[in-house]
């Protein structure tokens, strides 16, 4: 989803190239609540998964500009986010 990058919230200040580190995209799982299966997803694969093979990774989601700002303010005051937690896969 791109609304949190295009619905002008916040202004344009500069642009800089990132890292090549930063640039592979990751893996995240999707959980399906219904058939109740995990799968693990990145740049268009998606593949079943057990629980092992998705711990540690984030949740697949769609972020907006709301939740991307309230994600990086926890981030820097050190803190753990309640979005990012509530998707998280619990043991």
């Amino acid at each position: 989803m791109r609304r949190a990058l295009t619905a002008r919230v916040w202004p344009i200040i500069g642009s800089a190239s990132p890292p090549p580190e930063i640039l592979e995209e990751p893996w995240f799982f999707k959980r399906d609540r219904i058939a109740r299966t995990l799968s693990i997803y990145r740049r268009g694969i998606e593949v079943a998964a057990d629980r092992k093979a998705c711990q540690g990774l984030e949740c697949a989601a769609v972020w907006d500009p709301e939740h991307v700002a309230d994600r990086l303010r926890d981030h820097f005051d050190g803190r753990p986010n309640e979005w990012v937690e509530s998707l998280r896969l619990k043991d």
